[in-house]
């Protein structure tokens, strides 16, 4: 076992593990924000990145965020603005319930949130807080998080370079839950120019370690989980609304060259999640390259 993942794994050296790696990525991001993702792309591919003639999905995403306009990622990634997306392209229906938005945790009135609802920041990934009852919150302790979460950036994670351009916020939201279920399944559709090639199914994420498990379908629900890297999820069944899931990729990814459209189900009703332009590393490289040939690039306007 590696010393890195050694303090992944144990709690009271999670943080400073942490510290250390978003240092790192901030001098590096600094120094040259290519050097940054060229790292993050060769910790998984052991190779550089081909800036004259990427190939891969992730290769061609990240040449898309040095070389191509991409205003309309920040839009889309951003958790609240994507929203007004979403009601524009009439699939308001997928969306739930939103109480507020905040510029500071300190404008949050806890008292006029309901018992359960669900906080974030608009600019972010894995970063959630999740209240069941709010009786049993620590306010002032949820406080000083949420405005931690404010003045951090995502950008520095893997040079993501559109994240930069999205003005922090927080929201609150309406808090989802399946009966019967412990947690919700993430539906994650690889979309090209609106047309989905496959989804990833997450079935269990840790918020202590980075440890996620998947499976990987393609869209006639067939497991083809040999083309990711993570440990394997629970096999599920497709999901109630899996049509209107696809109908609504179909809607909300047109003429986009590449984005993940992401959902849940909540008792047979499909859920709105996120948009995500720069998915991680999780495809053997092989199966990056074949969906890297969906995503045509040299028609695209250069910056």
């Amino acid at each position: 076992m590696s010393a890195k993942t050694i303090l992944k794994q144990i709690p009271g050296l999670q943080h400073l593990y942490g510290v250390l790696i978003n240092y790192y990525n901030k001098r590096l991001y600094e120094k040259n924000p290519k050097l940054l993702a060229n790292e993050s792309y060769k910790r998984t591919y052991k190779h550089d990145i081909d800036w004259e003639n990427p190939k891969d999905l992730n290769e061609k995403i990240i040449w898309m965020q040095f070389n191509t306009d991409t205003r309309l990622w920040s839009r889309l990634a951003d958790k609240y603005l994507v929203r007004d997306y979403v009601c524009e392209k009439g699939e308001e229906k997928l969306l739930n319930k939103l109480y507020g938005r905040y510029n500071s945790a300190d404008e949050i009135d806890f008292d006029s949130l309901p018992n359960q609802f669900v906080l974030k920041p608009n600019n972010a990934s894995g970063k959630v807080i999740l209240v069941k009852d709010k009786s049993e919150l620590d306010v002032k302790k949820t406080r000083k998080i949420l405005n931690k979460w404010l003045k951090s950036t995502f950008v520095y994670n893997n040079a993501e370079l559109h994240y930069a351009r999205i003005e922090p916020c927080l929201i609150a939201e309406e808090y989802l839950e399946e009966i019967g279920k412990t947690r919700l399944i993430d539906y994650k559709f690889y979309c090209f120019n609106g047309i989905p090639e496959s989804i990833e199914v997450v079935t269990y994420r840790s918020s202590r370690i980075h440890y996620v498990e998947m499976n990987l379908y393609d869209m006639k629900w067939n497991l083809i989980s040999n083309h990711i890297f993570y440990p394997i999820g629970t096999n599920v069944s497709k999901p109630k609304s899996f049509n209107e899931m696809v109908n609504a990729c179909l809607n909300l990814a047109k003429d986009i060259p590449f984005v993940r459209v992401d959902f849940y189900e909540v008792n047979g009703k499909p859920y709105f999640g996120e948009m995500t332009f720069t998915p991680g590393f999780i495809f053997t490289k092989e199966y990056s390259e074949y969906l890297g040939s969906k995503l045509v690039i040299n028609h695209l306007n250069k910056i």
